[in-house]
């Protein structure tokens, strides 16, 4: 009966379509922007860079957090923490 059912899976198992074409897309060598971030830390455990879904870029730069909006251009401050001293 084993081999019943293997020839039955086998027979009834639905033809494979071949793969869709892959689509390539042309990826630009040069920046279309620059992001000028002074004060910005170098720490491979930090995340100072948040892009959300509605296309405004997040960047901690020393103690305050801006706010870029990459389709106004605007730039907004959002907060300024207290530095302390440990």
């Amino acid at each position: 009966t084993v081999n019943n059912m293997k020839i039955l899976y086998s027979s009834s198992a639905p033809s494979r379509k071949p793969a869709a074409k892959s689509i390539s897309r042309h990826i630009p060598s040069a920046p279309s922007r620059i992001l000028d971030a002074p004060d910005l830390l170098d720490d491979y455990y930090l995340n100072l860079v948040s892009w959300s879904d509605s296309n405004i870029l997040a960047v901690a730069l020393s103690q305050t957090v801006y706010l870029w909006n990459a389709s106004t251009g605007n730039i907004d401050e959002l907060c300024t923490f207290d530095s302390t001293a440990d």
